[in-house]
This record gives structure tokens, C-alpha cells and sequence, in this order.
């Protein structure tokens, strides 16, 4: 999975964070609000990927 685009959002956006759970979508803090981004859930797997990258 390609972590770009919700790179961009959230500096387009002005978030604070990001947050990967598994068993939902990717969410975001904008304005203090979380708030999720699309509607894709994460399973384990693409979880563990992502924070892998960090």
C-alpha cells in the first residue's frame, strides 16, 4: 500500500495525526475531530506493513 496520498491529505488538510487500527479504516485528526479516511478497513497485515515504514 502506498502511503502518498494520505500523506497529502493530511498536510491538505492541516491533521495532527494519523492512526492505523486494525479492523478499521485509517483515521485522521483534523481540527481535533477524528475523523476516518475512506472506507477501507485494515486487517493485521496491512498494519504491520505500514507502521513498519515509520
Amino acid at each position: 500500500m502506498n502511503l502518498q496520498p494520505y500523506l497529502k491529505l493530511m498536510s491538505e488538510q492541516l491533521a495532527s495525526d494519523m492512526y492505523f487500527t486494525t479492523g478499521a479504516p485509517v483515521s485522521m485528526r483534523i481540527e481535533g475531530s477524528m475523523r476516518p479516511v475512506g472506507k477501507s478497513m485494515l486487517n493485521p497485515g496491512m498494519t504491520k506493513n505500514w507502521l513498519m515504514i515509520f
